[in-house]
């Protein structure tokens, strides 16, 4: 199934169908920073300021339902590498 990835610029991820993607493309390039179609069966690289990757599944990440924006699993923060200063 397709979806699209998306990450504010606080490092909060979520996907979305792609038909919600389509409705609301403006808004959703104006409220996050990366923005990419995947699959829900692939696996992101995310690389944090000190270097290091996580690699994570795309189907572990939240995905909110278009209809009632209800969210079905934990929010990813991707802000490691702060933390560990």
């Amino acid at each position: 199934m397709d979806v699209v990835f998306l990450m504010d610029r606080f490092g909060y991820a979520k996907t979305i169908d792609t038909s919600a993607y389509e409705r609301n493309k403006e808004a959703v390039h104006n409220e996050n920073k990366y923005v990419f179609q995947c699959k829900n069966t692939d696996k992101i690289c995310v690389f944090t300021d000190l270097g290091m990757m996580h690699s994570i599944k795309v189907m572990d990440i939240r995905m909110e339902d278009s209809v009632t924006r209800e969210r079905r699993s934990t929010t990813l923060e991707i802000t490691a590498a702060r933390r560990s200063r």
